[in-house]
């Protein structure tokens, strides 16, 4: 007997973990407090502190650069070094090679002729260091006393790394086996991976599958990274991001001591990857990765202005209204008024020559083609209809507060990104301005000349289930994931 109430309750607490989530709240309700915001009291003075953080440039003789993001009354200081072409996935070179020598810089740093430092820590933390097709960031939070140790630690770090061979091939093997892992696991980075191959093809490095950059990746040796240390690291593209309790006069002489010796670069560091060429569908059209199970994840991405360009900020307001916030139309329409899925959000994406907006969301399989015909909508829209004071004002809101780099986050990402598209402390600072004159008709001639490209969704999922309705909606590319990495077989095709 008491055998079965084991089975039953085990049976009960199966079921209950299998039910499903409610659904959205309906009807949407815009604004939870508003009881309390209809009777709102008046607003209080604005604080003596301004909260928006300024920021400074200096040079050194050998081109280094330093840019400081004051925060007066934060104890803590970011320092992030920056290498604009450092970057990944660059045409003429080996698959992942930013990133592991990215990582392999904190395997192993020079102290001394006889003396090799390992498991390397700052303030007794160990510092982050990763690659993007922007450029390379490796850095660490310390405590503001700490800072002048940490920027001299920080030089030792980028500038003399050991690179031992075990080291080097530890890091690549993890790399190797996280990459699949990710893939594997997650049908987001399938579809990520499903749509860079599907718009710049598998020729172009950011096309590659999962297979292509792992076996790529074998080939890259601890000479091969001291190799490409030597070509770019260089301090005439490099430079140091300090944000928090800091300033650029107390900073300038450590940064001097620490970068001021580097030599310039010599010979040519490679060369850098062309605007890479996308496809252009003529009508709307769909990618199906089957995928089994009963999610199904949608992933679109649209080729927009790259970060620093002149229509930049129309596309970040843009993006705001399309899905960047709860209450922007890809949220409501989905979430609120289909309660097909608890969020479809977008995302302004740098880089280099060409930005994008990404928009992920994720469902019951079923509600996928419902979804799609939804997404269409709003992107008809954007193009069509102009949007309103209401939600242009919102955009601008939520754009002025991370332009304010009042967070660590926000001034390492925006700055980082401005430095690897050769823009100037001046050019940062004047950001918050411009983004105060973009006007509604500005958002609706971004949304024209980027939406004027026929959309293609890629959808992770049971494809037997959902192919013929999807087929009514869009034309429908049906593909099989072949092998471990993300290289595919096309099944159907229109």
């Amino acid at each position: 007997m008491k055998g079965l109430v084991v089975v039953a309750l085990s049976a009960l607490a199966v079921s209950a973990c299998r039910a499903p989530l409610p659904p959205p709240v309906q009807p949407f309700t815009r604004t939870p407090d508003a009881p309390f915001r209809a009777e709102a009291p008046a607003p209080v003075e604005a604080s003596a502190r301004d909260t928006r953080s300024s920021v400074s440039e200096h040079r050194l003789a050998n081109g280094f650069t330093l840019l400081v993001v004051e925060q007066p009354g934060v104890d803590l200081v970011t320092l992030a070094y920056v290498n604009r072409i450092a970057r990944e996935d660059e045409p003429g070179r080996q698959a992942a090679l930013a990133t592991i020598t990215a990582s392999s810089l904190l395997e192993g740093t020079i102290v001394s002729k006889d003396e090799i430092l390992t498991n390397v820590r700052i303030g007794g933390l160990r510092p982050f260091a990763f690659a993007t097709r922007s450029g390379t960031y490796v850095g660490v939070t310390v405590p503001e006393r700490g800072t002048r140790t940490a920027v001299r630690t920080l030089a030792k770090i980028v500038r003399r790394p050991a690179f031992d061979a075990p080291a080097v091939h530890r890091v690549r093997n993890h790399f190797i086996q996280d990459l699949e892992l990710e893939f594997l696991g997650d049908p987001i980075v399938q579809a990520r991976t499903a749509s860079d191959r599907a718009r710049f093809g598998p020729v172009h490095p950011w096309g590659r599958s999962r297979d292509d950059i792992a076996n790529s990746s074998f080939g890259i040796s601890s000479d091969v990274v001291a190799t490409y240390h030597a070509q770019v690291y260089r301090p005439e593209e490099s430079a140091l991001v300090l944000v928090g309790a800091v300033t650029a006069t107390v900073a300038l002489p450590w940064v001097e001591r620490a970068f001021g010796d580097w030599a310039r670069g010599e010979g040519d560091p490679g060369a850098l990857g062309d605007s890479p060429t996308s496809a252009e569908p003529s009508a709307p059209a769909a990618q199906l990765v089957h995928r089994e199970g009963d999610l199904g994840t949608i992933y679109l991405a649209i080729p927009t202005a790259a970060f620093g360009e002149d229509d930049m900020n129309a596309v970040v307001l843009l993006n705001h209204v399309l899905g960047g916030s709860l209450v922007s139309r890809t949220q409501v329409s989905l979430r609120h008024e289909l309660g097909l899925t608890y969020g479809a959000p977008s995302a302004y994406e740098a880089r280099p020559h060409a930005g994008q907006l990404v928009l992920t969301t994720q469902m019951e399989i079923e509600g996928v083609p419902a979804a799609i015909a939804a997404l269409m909508r709003q992107l008809d829209r954007l193009k069509t209809e102009r949007v309103s004071p209401d939600e242009l004002e919102a955009a601008r809101a939520a754009y002025r507060r991370s332009l304010e780099l009042s967070t660590r986050v926000d001034a390492i990402t925006f700055v980082g990104r401005a430095f690897c598209a050769r823009r100037d402390a001046a050019w940062i600072e004047a950001q918050a301005s411009k983004s105060e004159e973009v006007t509604a008709q500005d958002v609706e001639a971004a949304a024209k000349k980027y939406f004027a490209v026929a959309p293609t969704f890629i959808v992770v999922g049971d494809a037997d289930a959902i192919q013929d309705e999807l087929s009514q909606i869009v034309a429908v590319k049906r593909v099989e994931p072949r092998g471990r990495g993300g290289a595919y077989i096309v099944i159907t095709a229109p």
